[in-house]
């Protein structure tokens, strides 16, 4: 999510849902369209001052628990106890592994990590996923200092954006930071 200014003077917000752009409330329906002067992005509805949506309310943890998507992250991050941390104010970024990414890792991985004895493993893998603070813009070739104390790096390649080699498929904010 980002807050851009206004030529009036007022912000608004600007987010990405998946494949949706929104400005505030109002769909872009049409992007990158170059004028002689600047860009135009055609919109759905008419911008009102004032009219920037609510803050977000939910956690990042509140977000992934209510996403069937990411039922295994959050066992995931119930079996590492990072579940009070990622609810807590933060802000954190996160980029959030779905099923189908766990799912894809080599037999018997995921079920070796998520056994207490492997807590550790759990952790650092969890946290190589956590960034301080929230995140809300990508640029290309972004190199990001993770919680586990690694690099990521962060790959724009047309409109896909790029973590390592993980596709971002969305993001949405949450009260306490960002998820990719």
């Amino acid at each position: 999510m980002n807050m851009i200014e206004t030529v009036e003077g007022k912000n608004v917000t600007v987010r990405v849902a998946g494949s949706t752009i929104l400005v505030n409330s109002a769909k872009v329906t049409a992007a990158d369209n170059d004028a002689s002067n600047g860009v135009v992005h055609i919109i759905d509805a008419v911008l009102m001052p004032g009219d920037a949506p609510a803050p977000a309310s939910k956690s990042i943890v509140d977000l992934a628990v209510a996403n069937p998507d990411l039922s295994t992250l959050v066992a995931a991050l119930k079996a590492a106890d990072l579940v009070d941390t990622l609810s807590g104010k933060g802000p954190f970024t996160v980029f959030a592994p779905t099923n189908a990414a766990f799912a894809a890792l080599p037999a018997g991985v995921l079920t070796n990590l998520l056994k207490p004895e492997n807590k550790a493993q759990l952790v650092q893998l969890l946290t190589y996923h956590v960034l301080p603070g929230a995140v809300a813009t990508l640029s290309n070739e972004q190199m990001i200092k993770t919680l586990e104390g690694q690099d990521v790096e962060a790959k724009i390649s047309g409109s896909d954006t790029f973590i390592n080699s993980a596709k971002v498929e969305a993001k949405v904010t949450a009260s306490n930071g960002v998820v990719y």
